[in-house]
């Protein structure tokens, strides 16, 4: 009888130490899932200012380092796009150039439109209460390979990996990628 006992102690001892090494995995995974997911939103919002940036830098020779403007470009300014229909280089029946503008908004947020306010702001914050953090936006021009050259450099500040920050550009070279 009391060995009966011994054996049924054993194994509930056993069922719940399975149990505890489980939810310890389970939770780790899901852990590392979430920021995961957390760091492809960021990435895509870093993306998404690159774009404008790109955009930006075609229009007026220069990057921005102000939210407030690029925010206001984003949302208000246009780009031309141009259309040649014929053969440029036809003598006979000259190439026909058709001039269209298309709202920035239009050409890069056709699905949603809103993320253009939310544009600096980083997506799910870790630790940092109710105010949302910016991302970093560093723009100046640097000499580089004997030219004047503008290049751009988004940080974020409120990073998920303290080792190495998720970083866009470079403020060295011309350089428009995420760094991880």
């Amino acid at each position: 009888m009391l060995v009966y006992a011994i054996r049924i102690i054993l194994w509930a001892g056993i069922i719940a130490t399975g149990y505890w090494i489980y939810s310890i995995i389970y939770e780790d995974i899901k852990i590392k899932e979430n920021k995961v997911r957390i760091e492809e939103k960021r990435r895509q919002r870093m993306y998404q200012i690159r774009d404008v940036l790109a955009i930006y830098k075609s229009q007026k020779n220069q990057y921005t380092d102000n939210w407030d403007e690029l925010v206001r470009f984003a949302k208000h300014d246009s780009l031309q796009l141009y259309k040649i229909t014929g053969d440029p280089k036809d003598t006979l029946n000259p190439a026909d150039t058709v001039v269209t503008m298309i709202s920035v908004a239009d050409s890069l947020f056709k699905e949603n439109k809103s993320v253009i306010d939310s544009l600096p702001f980083v997506p799910e914050p870790v630790g940092v209460g109710k105010k949302k953090p910016k991302f970093e936006l560093v723009a100046k021009s640097i000499d580089y390979r004997e030219q004047k050259i503008a290049v751009f450099e988004v940080t974020d500040p409120n990073p998920l990996d303290d080792d190495e920050p998720l970083k866009m550009g470079s403020l060295e070279k011309p350089n428009s990628t995420i760094n991880r």
